[in-house]
């Protein structure tokens, strides 16, 4: 049988990044953070930890850090039903995020669960395929990606589209399309994005035939700052469409001719009972069907 603070300090490190920090969370000195991490080892029979900068779990590690995620938000739950009045601290849970569905509308969900049950969220934004595989080693609870492939031991459910507009200022639109969009203009014309994984004007500059490597790019890992750049002339870029709606420069933006471009979006999260799951679920749910597209993808 696996050591319960055995289990509690493996989450720790991968937590929070070090043994030492480790040792400073669970109030024990980073000698006894060694000797736990090697106890639950010899019991395992394998090594669970990559001792690197930060330390990152091997195979086997993940299967237990998994484990140990879920032995520790059972025990939460149940301690918490038991004594109600010593339970002052929430129940910890790690999702995995990509940057638009945070910035658009998943602090509606946060706000909305803290009304019935205290969750201490950890946040991880990150690009989609990566959140899939911080589900995959233990690393987070939940994920919402725009990856369709399944993860054993999870559970998946689809919640919707998000919708992205080509977006760019008047006077950029002036500067570099007065003469409308085709495969020359788009070539010349600066473009915003997160990355070099960014794949959103795809569909956009096959739409024009134009090459879908553009040589003018600026890579900006913030979608409000892209919006904010796009707005003061910087470039063009894929942005959400609520967030167009929204943003305070509203009337100095050109939404260019083109069809949206909609990614589904999934959560995927472990397949246990957890009546903090589920009350986050109830509230995922509802805000998913209220703030993205519902239907088939294109």
């Amino acid at each position: 049988m696996l050591d319960h603070k055995e289990l509690e300090t493996l989450v720790a490190i991968i937590d929070c990044g070090s043994f030492e920090a480790a040792a400073r969370r669970l109030h024990i000195s980073p000698g006894a953070v060694s000797q736990r991490i090697k106890g639950l080892e010899n019991r395992v029979g394998q090594p669970l930890l990559v001792r690197r900068q930060p330390p990152v779990a091997t195979e086997v590690g993940s299967t237990v850090l998994q484990h140990a995620r879920k032995v520790l938000l059972l025990q939460d739950e149940v301690e918490a039903a038991l004594w109600p009045a010593a339970s002052s601290q929430g129940h910890s849970v790690s999702v995995a995020i990509n940057h638009d569905s945070l910035n658009c509308w998943f602090m509606v969900v946060v706000m909305a669960v803290q009304k019935d049950v205290p969750v201490n969220f950890d946040i991880r934004t990150m690009d989609n395929r990566a959140a899939l595989e911080q589900l995959k080693r233990g690393e987070v609870m939940g994920a919402i990606t725009s990856v369709v492939q399944d993860v054993p031991g999870c559970r998946s459910r689809v919640l919707g589209r998000l919708g992205y507009v080509a977006v760019c200022s008047t006077s950029f639109h002036q500067r570099y399309f007065s003469q409308g969009l085709h495969a020359d203009s788009l070539s010349h014309a600066p473009y915003l994005c997160h990355d070099r994984c960014d794949d959103l004007a795809d569909a956009v500059l096959a739409r024009y035939q134009a090459s879908q490597t553009l040589a003018n790019t600026h890579y900006i890992p913030s979608t409000p700052m892209i919006a904010d750049a796009v707005a003061q002339g910087l470039g063009w870029g894929m942005l959400p469409s609520t967030l167009v709606e929204k943003h305070p420069a509203r009337e100095q933006l050109i939404v260019l001719d083109g069809p949206e471009v909609n990614v589904e979006l999934h959560w995927k999260r472990w397949d246990i009972q957890s009546d903090t799951l589920a009350v986050i679920e109830r509230h995922l749910f509802a805000v998913a069907r209220a703030c993205l597209n519902q239907g088939q993808s294109d």
